[in-house]
């Protein structure tokens, strides 16, 4: 008698701005996946990444605010007041019907998580039954930053459209600052991810190449999967204000972030990344 297959829970890491939104709709549309009741949960992420500024800690309750049910909302803090409750919903979720054999967090915060909170999740999933696969997606750290910065400031580049350096001026200021280099240092991200997990258990994809047939097919493979088609032209989250950023300023971030790019050339090989990151 064939051994019942361990339920797949996907640990999303990140990067912000690299198609996390996009792959979260996907495997929603998937018959054998229940990601939950969102796809960011901010569970473990609090007092490592998030910033506990009086304006941040504004932004994250008006988000909150805006989001969903009282009764999920009041869930979602359920869960990071007491991880317990996290776990035991994530285990409910491939309990309840014989279909669902996957299920996950996918927050592009946690790229910034160290390997002591990574193996403590790992544990833990692991104690309710659950085989745990990390999924990180990755671009042209010169164009996650501007994407980024594009959303983080999107209001105040919409009220002011009429001063067309704005946008730039407000990434030179950025692009540096612990936020935004949490979220792009992806060679530090994957020296702490394969601290604790295997690298059969890792799914590393990039922007550059996930809306292609090719890429899904690798997705629904790495999750043991039949192949199911995408909706390849989909936009889920992308920016509506776009101003040209100077071909020095490109340079400057990308001398900045030269770690990352050496680092992913090393590991996927200079041919690959050169092909799919302009900025390499």
């Amino acid at each position: 008698m064939e051994e019942k297959k361990k339920p797949i829970f996907i640990l999303g890491v990140g990067a912000q701005k690299a198609g996390t939104s996009w792959l979260h709709s996907y495997l929603k549309s998937l018959p054998e996946v229940d990601m939950g009741f969102m796809k960011e949960y901010h569970v473990f992420d609090q007092g490592i990444v998030r910033d506990k500024t009086p304006r941040r800690r504004k932004r994250i309750l008006e988000w909150i605010s805006s989001f969903g049910p009282a009764s999920e909302k009041n869930l979602r803090a359920k869960f990071r007041r007491n991880n317990h409750f996290y776990f035991g919903y994530f285990t409910q979720l491939v309990q309840r019907s014989p279909k669902i054999s996957i299920t996950g967090d996918i927050t592009p915060s946690y790229a910034a998580l160290p390997p002591e909170k990574l193996r403590e999740i790992k544990l833990k999933l692991e104690q309710r039954g659950f085989r745990v696969v990390v999924f990180f997606l990755m671009r042209d750290p010169v164009e996650r930053c501007i994407s980024s910065n594009r959303m983080n400031a999107r209001n105040q580049i919409q009220a002011n459209s009429e001063d067309p350096e704005l946008e730039a001026e407000i990434l030179q200021r950025k692009y540096k600052s612990p936020a935004y280099q949490l979220r792009t240092r992806y060679d530090i991200t994957i020296k702490n991810l394969e601290q604790v997990f295997s690298r059969k258990d890792i799914f590393y994809g990039f922007y550059e190449e996930l809306f292609t047939p090719h890429t899904v097919q690798r997705v629904c493979g790495f999750l043991d999967l039949p192949f199911r088609e995408a909706k390849y032209e989909e936009i889920v989250n992308g920016a509506k204000v776009r101003s040209p950023i100077p071909d020095e300023l490109r340079a400057e971030i990308r001398k900045h972030y030269a770690p990352v790019y050496s680092h992913l050339a090393r590991q996927f090989g200079p041919d690959r990344i050169s092909k799919i990151w302009r900025s390499f």
